[in-house]
């Protein structure tokens, strides 16, 4: 699916789950700016305190990520 979306150019949130438009588009609302990067952050950590699930689900994606890229997790910040 994801060389279908890729070639052409189809969102996978269509593809898979047919919601939102057939063509990908930059995802908008994205943060850029370290404060609205903290901002996320802030609200990320509040929303896992209130609901175990999410917590659940970030630590298990987390941890997943942590697995299958020791290498980015051992290289130091500036190399990344």
């Amino acid at each position: 699916m994801k060389i279908l979306a890729n070639d052409f150019n189809i969102s996978l949130d269509w593809l898979i789950a047919d919601k939102g438009p057939i063509i990908y588009k930059e995802k908008t609302g994205l943060t850029s700016t370290m404060a609205d990067v903290n901002n996320d952050v802030k609200s990320l950590l509040a929303d896992m305190e209130r609901i175990p699930l999410l917590r659940y689900e970030i630590l298990t994606h987390y941890h997943k990520f942590i697995l299958e890229h020791k290498d980015l997790m051992a290289a130091p910040v500036n190399e990344q």
